[in-house]
């Protein structure tokens, strides 16, 4: 029994065919470091008197008041990173407080449950919104490295899997969100990865999977030209994108920028004038943004409880397949701006671009972009049409 106790007990159970317990766990656990992950932010000092006796356990802690679930999923990632997968439990919501995020460096993959939901359960990481704003880009929850930290030889950051993981803020479902600079998965520039969450980044090509999204200002935000606070403007593109999307709530839902050969299935839904994160005196809502893009294939998309644009197409060229369930009209008191306003305000360059003072449209092209729709399904019976 004491030999089975330890580390290296499971080398002494025997399986069949042959070999031992160990070679067939191939991933390891936050619980495993100390994780507690009932979603209530546990400070260090709930378990270490001093700081030294918490760094003696996690070296990169800084203070008490940082939280075990975070000190617990960074030490897993550190570990594991390129040697095998991270594993959360499916009903795990490990909370990081108000002053840290979970950063992913090469090869970092995590995995939690099949289909996480906002309101079904599932494994989830959580953050309280920090009292001031951090620098540009690292008020998230879990953020890609950049390129230098984790010792890539270029600019990316390479074999990142994050699937099955709700990433969350502790704010009210559609409460107004935009200019708070808040990011639930920062994908910076990993290319390549395999994701089930939302993401804000630069350029991070090559990447797919499916997004759940709830209650964002940006939903799927990929532009690796746009100056940022923590980015200067560039000539980058992205391309080969393949995700399928269930975005609510979200007022820009996808938005790409000098994005090709890409693809998007699934629907983006929920976006009225009276839910306090639509900004409808200054924005008008927008479910899909192409800016500069090339050969993207929308499949299959649906639209419901939308007061909003369904399509922007500046210099683009896409194929859209839409089901359009417009149960809701779209006003023309809405604002005139869209999805680079509060970037513009954060950065103070110029807005990217503003909608003309005219009626609102459902579709945009401008610029000699090339919009081919098909198969489109719409119910205008409402008497507001």
């Amino acid at each position: 029994m004491i030999e089975l106790a330890k580390p290296t007990g499971a080398q002494q159970i025997g399986v069949q065919p042959q070999g031992n317990l160990s070679q067939l766990i191939q991933f390891v656990t936050p619980e495993q470091f100390g994780a507690i992950g009932d979603g209530t932010a546990h400070p260090l000092s709930e378990h270490y008197a001093t700081l030294s006796a918490a760094q003696a356990v996690y070296p990169f802690v800084t203070s008490l008041t940082q939280t075990i679930d975070w000190a617990a999923c960074r030490a897993a990632d550190n570990y594991a990173r390129g040697k095998c997968p991270v594993r959360c439990p499916y009903f795990a919501n490990y909370h990081f407080g108000d002053s840290n995020y979970l950063e992913l460096g090469i090869n970092s993959r995590w995995i939690g449950s099949v289909n996480p939901q906002r309101d079904s359960g599932g494994t989830k990481m959580t953050r309280t919104p920090p009292a001031v704003n951090g620098a540009f880009g690292h008020d998230c929850i879990v953020r890609v490295m950049d390129a230098s930290a984790a010792s890539s030889p270029d600019e990316f950051v390479r074999g990142i899997v994050f699937k099955g993981i709700y990433t969350q803020w502790t704010v009210a479902r559609r409460s107004a969100l935009k200019g708070s600079q808040r990011i639930c998965f920062h994908a910076n520039f990993g290319i390549n990865m395999d994701l089930g969450v939302g993401a804000f980044g630069y350029s991070f090509w090559g990447s797919s999977g499916w997004l759940a999204i709830d209650s964002c200002h940006k939903g799927f935000y990929a532009d690796p030209k746009t100056k940022t606070p923590e980015k200067p403007a560039s000539s980058d593109t992205n391309t080969t994108f393949d995700f399928t999307v269930k975005i609510d709530a979200t007022t820009f839902g996808i938005v790409l920028r000098s994005c090709h050969y890409s693809k998007f299935s699934g629907y983006i839904e929920g976006m009225l004038t009276t839910y306090d994160i639509y900004d409808a005196d200054y924005e008008t809502a927008i479910a899909i943004s192409l800016y500069e893009c090339n050969s993207i294939d929308i499949t299959e998309l649906g639209t419901e409880a939308w007061q909003g644009i369904t399509l922007y197409n500046k210099g683009s060229v896409a194929t859209i397949n839409y089901s359009w369930i417009q149960d809701y009209r779209l006003l023309n008191s809405t604002g005139n701006h869209g999805l680079y306003h509060s970037l513009s305000q954060a950065t103070g360059d110029a807005e990217l671009f503003i909608f003309p003072e005219t009626n609102k449209s459902y579709f945009y092209t401008y610029s000699r972009g090339r919009t081919v729709v098909r198969n489109m399904s719409v119910d205008m019976s409402g008497s507001g049409f």
